[in-house]
């Protein structure tokens, strides 16, 4: 279903139970041909551990049509290293 689906804009997959395996299944079909039109991405409080979004981000990085992901850090020097950098994006937005 997801694998060529032209009309998708946001998938909300919060606490759904989805793991490593499936954010690697899923970044694979979301990264293909035909899945340029999803905007959203919201796998929030699901047992993903926070070295498998590397997968996820890798893949991701050549997609440009996404601009909204969600995502839960249960590693807590992750999570202090991303409010340090959502504090240092206010900043910088702040100065603009």
């Amino acid at each position: 279903m997801i694998d060529a689906n032209n009309t998708l804009k946001c998938l909300k997959l919060r606490n759904c139970k989805i793991n490593g395996n499936t954010i690697s299944i899923l970044a694979g079909a979301l990264t293909k041909k035909g899945n340029e039109n999803l905007v959203a991405l919201d796998i929030r409080d699901n047992p993903i551990q926070d070295e498998q979004y590397k997968v996820l981000f890798g893949l991701l990085q050549n997609n440009l049509t996404l601009l909204h992901l969600y995502y839960t850090l249960y590693n807590e020097e992750n999570v202090k290293k991303l409010d340090e950098y959502k504090k240092l994006q206010a900043e910088g937005l702040d100065s603009k």
